[in-house]
């Protein structure tokens, strides 16, 4: 309760610190996320993908709405188009933070995903397997990447935590195919225990938190 009257009287510092949020398209959660991270000084970078060159320059005056609205002292927002069902797209854009902002993440949000338009065990097809590559085989590639570049950097001090999004619909209702019930019933066996904050074992152990 300390820690939370401290929030509610002093605000919240992400000064300093890097977020990587996918997904970040219109009125999509990751937006949200990155308004509290901007208010809090973050540097936040946003991965969007839009059909053609017209929607990315609607997007792009929105999330430069969001940070005129919302970016406190030493915030920045960047977008990067990024196709999180590329494997070169999701390497590319870890490489890119690194390698050319030269800076270390130290949040993850990999929300990106597609709808399956109701699809169910009957009508698995080429939108399921992208789905199911979007929302599963590479967000795992994200993190591998992430863990690549942190290795040899050398950088064991700074887990990135890794925000999942895992959802209690595992198919129990709703025709929503791989996007609520597969993909993140997957990804949250990367969780020793459900629910909690968790930190990966094995060669993961100094570089994430994986929190659901």
């Amino acid at each position: 309760m300390r820690g939370l009257r401290d929030i509610s009287t002093n605000g919240v510092t992400f000064e300093g610190q890097v977020a990587l949020l996918t997904g970040a398209g219109r009125g999509s959660i990751a937006i949200e996320l990155g308004k509290a991270l901007l208010q809090g000084g973050a540097t936040v970078i946003v991965t969007t993908w839009e059909r053609n060159d017209e929607f990315m320059q609607l997007l792009f005056k929105a999330l430069r709405g969001v940070y005129e609205e919302y970016g406190s002292k030493g915030a920045r927002l960047i977008m990067c188009p990024v196709n999180c069902s590329s494997r070169g797209d999701v390497e590319g854009v870890v490489n890119y933070i690194y390698s050319e902002l030269n800076l270390d993440i130290d949040y993850v949000v990999p929300f990106a995903a597609i709808p399956e338009g109701g699809r169910d065990i009957g009508r698995i097809d080429q939108i399921s397997e992208m789905a199911h590559r979007m929302m599963l085989t590479n967000v795992l590639r994200l993190l591998g990447a992430i863990k690549n570049q942190k290795s040899e950097r050398k950088i064991e001090t700074r887990p990135a935590m890794v925000i999942m999004p895992c959802s209690p619909n595992h198919g129990v209702f709703g025709a929503r195919g791989t996007k609520k019930s597969l993909s993140p019933f997957s990804l949250s066996l990367l969780l020793p225990f459900a629910g909690s904050l968790a930190v990966l074992s094995l060669s993961w152990q100094n570089l994430f938190a994986i929190v659901s």
